[in-house]
């Protein structure tokens, strides 16, 4: 697959991923979306992988686009509907929203916010801009631990924010 066709594939929606910070994976397992790439952000940039039936050949990527390509990173979280052992309930996903200088636009969804923290550190590491709408950072730094802050966003996003076409927002 070349970098045009997943730009164009992931156009105007939002691709599952899988994604790897400085070597530690996200999720360890992708228990709820089938991932369209591996996504692995280092210190050199950010290496897309196709996964799955968009894999041609064995392990190729398809591009590694570098952080002075990156005009932003926008953040947002969102409530996304499940099933667990046949009960209905709902999870939290991480929305990532990479704005490159090309004016392309790539939506990335992780099914584990725990990847949050690591991500922000590494992207101010490499001074990319970053749009935290939610204000996820503030909220992450009063919260002392993972579980809360997923617990504090859990209760306060709005529950109809994924059905309404509105913004997500936390009260």
């Amino acid at each position: 697959m070349k970098w045009s066709e997943f730009v164009s594939h992931g156009k105007n929606r939002v691709l599952p991923v899988i994604i790897e910070v400085l070597g530690k994976k996200y999720p360890h397992y992708a228990s709820k979306l089938y991932p369209i790439c591996y996504t692995s952000f280092s210190d050199l940039g950010i290496l897309f992988t196709p996964c799955g039936l968009f894999r041609k050949k064995k392990k190729q990527s398809i591009r590694t686009v570098r952080y002075k390509e990156i005009m932003s990173v926008e953040f947002n979280v969102q409530r996304v509907p499940t099933v667990y052992l046949y009960l209905l309930g709902s999870s939290l996903h991480l929305n990532i929203i990479l704005h490159l200088k090309d004016h392309s636009i790539l939506y990335l969804e992780s099914e584990d916010i725990s990847l949050f923290p690591e991500l922000i550190q590494l992207l101010k590491k490499q001074k990319v801009v970053i749009k935290d709408p939610l204000k996820l950072q503030k909220i992450l730094k009063e919260q002392d631990t993972m579980e809360k802050f997923y617990s504090y966003i859990d209760k306060y996003l709005e529950q109809d924010s994924y059905y309404n076409d509105k913004e997500p927002k936390i009260k």
